[in-house]
């Protein structure tokens, strides 16, 4: 009997079972020939008997971890790695390039076999109601509000992998096949969960949230009861369990917070994305449409938070950003098992430290900012909350290593890694706006292999650096890093990085009229470099072959209407809609004479007081960012 299951694993499914470093260790060791012993008994178990006396057995339709070990290790050891290479070397599996597969072929025999009493937790949850964010490929995911899926075996149920507290063959599971069936391609899979019920809070979310916006853009975000409208519409949200739209409001009152104190992190364009996502996510749960379920819209099926099991996190790097003298960091993780990015936050008060001597501050109980952000992390009981924050507090066992040469990236799965931008807009721009998927703090954040830095352009004050660099079918990814005082040494430890030939660079992917941009987190050239906390240098180098200028979101055609209907937009939210109407009615010219048939008639209304046309111009300001998605991956 074959194992095609064990000849499946490929060390970057092995990798998610265990992590790289006992990979790299496993395949060491088998080369050696530490597995001296290696059999198949009749039913397709495997053993392996080891030189240290450790004896492995691999069971049929058993999870890696699960396959009984007398090194006594409750977890994937090298003795489970290395009995899994052997066993490739010894029947001569070959590297082949993996192929898309549909995990919807699995039959309900063994879903059962899998999952046992999981699936009528799945029967119940898909009879209350769940939309699963699927996401067709060579390694399959599923996105469940409470969980998700990884299929990393083509044809073997027993290696899907969730991060659920029970690692696999969970009702997660069961959900994520059913999900395949519905939707092999990819996009939303929806059970359940409708009637009257979820059409009754659609329509109760979009006329609050109207009403609200309504005022907001009629008076302004500082006018008197405005703080008190939005502390409403939250309590409102918390009671009804609009778990999306309290967290929106919250974002919102802390953007407000920083305008009132006059802070200097304070950006219009984040009150203004605020309001248009609040606009559109409230009227998506109010429209008729099958795959746009009002829980999942609104986020009522969100769990608070969720234990996970056992997990390794790969660092991405980490931003930091200084409010008088509070200090916050945000630190970036890819959980490779489910390509799910987490977002470890902290805030200090009274503390005036900068760059590398604030990375030696304690993000959690344990582990420096700087310790943390350079490596991977492996621990136990840590507790995803439903936007994708990570809570570290209850953490057992946690263990950090230093990441490998090339940051240990180019295991990543997709879509955080992005070795084709096109591709990846494609992949996007199949998928729901994100102003109405389920809010993620790391959203959008991604790692893109770099093939050839084509420009860098660092100003005279060496306050800025911009930089277009391309992927291995060139496409162009612009970089831009700012100097500021909370991180001194981003600037030169990037321009450093991108002349000593970098290899892959993470950040939040954003995509503009002119292409893909990225402020970067961190770096790889032949080791990981975290910009925020990177140590101040002397002067880069100097730029070879001085570049043509690296071309502005400005410098498109339609660049001045972009700006022109948002600083009216701006304008209202700060000085209401009466003061900005004729920032609307500019706007509107600029419309006119680029014959933009949608945009122009609503401004010219937005112009004349309309209260209305104002909130349509919200909602499209927020999918615009969709709509470039479309444009880019078009090409």
């Amino acid at each position: 009997m074959i194992r095609a299951d064990l000849l499946a694993l490929t060390p970057e499914a092995l990798a998610r079972l265990a992590n790289v470093g006992l990979v790299k260790r496993a395949q060491k060791e088998v080369l050696a020939g530490v597995v001296t012993a290696l059999t198949v008994e009749p039913d397709g178990t495997v053993l392996a008997v080891s030189k240290d006396g450790a004896t492995t057995r691999l069971p049929v339709n058993a999870p890696l971890g699960a396959a009984p070990c007398t090194c006594g290790a409750i977890a994937v050891c090298r003795h489970r790695l290395a009995a899994v290479l052997a066993y490739q070397q010894e029947h001569g599996a070959a590297a082949v390039p993996p192929t898309p597969w549909d995990p919807g072929a699995f039959t309900d025999a063994e879903i059962a076999a899998t999952c046992g009493a999981g699936v009528a937790i799945a029967d119940r949850l898909a009879a209350a109601g769940v939309t699963i964010a699927i996401e067709a490929g060579a390694a399959p995911v599923a996105r469940l509000p409470m969980a998700t899926v990884m299929f990393l075996v083509p044809g073997s149920l027993a290696f899907a992998k969730c991060d659920c507290s029970k690692g696999a063959g969970c009702e997660h599971v069961a959900l994520a096949v059913r999900g395949f069936r519905q939707r092999p391609d990819g996009g939303l899979a929806v059970f359940g969960g409708g009637g009257g019920a979820a059409t009754a809070a659609g329509a109760s979310a979009r006329a609050a949230v109207e009403q609200w916006a309504t005022q907001i853009c009629q008076f302004g975000v500082a006018a008197p009861g405005a703080a008190e409208r939005t502390q409403a519409l939250r309590a409102l949200a918390v009671r009804e369990r609009w778990a999306w739209i309290a967290d929106a409001c919250e974002d919102y009152e802390r953007a407000v917070d920083r305008l009132t104190a006059a802070k200097a992190s304070f950006r219009t364009a984040s009150l203004t994305a605020l309001v248009g996502e609040l606009v559109v996510r409230a009227r998506a749960a109010a429209a008729d449409a099958p795959e746009l379920r009002p829980a999942w819209v609104l986020g009522s099926d969100a769990p608070a938070d969720v234990a996970m099991e056992k997990v390794r996190l790969v660092a991405l790097g980490c931003r930091l950003v200084a409010d008088d003298d509070r200090r916050l960091a945000s630190l970036y993780f890819v959980d490779p098992d489910t390509a799910t990015v987490l977002v470890l936050a902290k805030t200090w008060a009274g503390e005036r430290r900068h760059g590398a001597d604030l990375g030696k501050l304690f993000a959690s109980s344990r582990m420096s900012i700087a310790e943390l952000v350079q490596g991977e992390l492996v621990t136990r009981a840590a507790r995803r909350k439903a936007n994708g924050a990570l809570d570290l507090a209850a953490s057992r066992s946690m263990q950090a290593t230093l990441l490998p040469a090339g940051g240990g990236w180019d295991a990543l799965p997709e879509p955080i890694l992005v070795r084709d931008l096109r591709a990846h807009a494609r992949r996007l721009a199949a998928a729901p706006p994100a102003v109405v998927a389920p809010r993620l703090v790391g959203h959008g954040v991604a790692v893109v292999a770099i093939a050839r830095v084509e420009q860098v352009a660092v100003s005279a004050d060496r306050l800025e650096l911009t930089a277009v660099v391309r992927d291995a079918v060139d496409n162009a990814l612009t970089l831009r890093c700012d100097f500021e005082a909370v991180c001194p040494g981003a600037v030169d430890a990037l321009a450093h990085a991108l002349a000593a030939g970098p290899r892959f660079v993470s950040g939040v992917l954003e995509a503009r009229a002119d292409g893909w941009h990225m402020r970067p987190l961190a770096i790889v050239t032949t080791r990981l470099l975290v910009l925020d906390v990177a140590p101040t240098k002397g002067p880069a180098p100097p730029v070879v072959d001085a570049p043509a200028p690296v071309a502005a979101a400005g410098g498109h055609p339609l660049g001045p209407v972009h700006r022109a209907w948002h600083d009216f937009l701006d304008a209202a939210l700060l000085q209401g809609l009466r003061a900005a109407a004729p920032l609307a009615a500019r706007a509107a010219v600029a419309a006119s004479t680029l014959a933009l048939p949608r945009l122009a008639p609503l401004l010219t209304a937005a112009g004349a007081g309309d209260l209305a046309a104002t909130l349509d111009l919200f909602a499209l300001a927020a999918l615009a960012p969709h709509a470039e998605l479309v444009r880019l991956a078009d090409g």
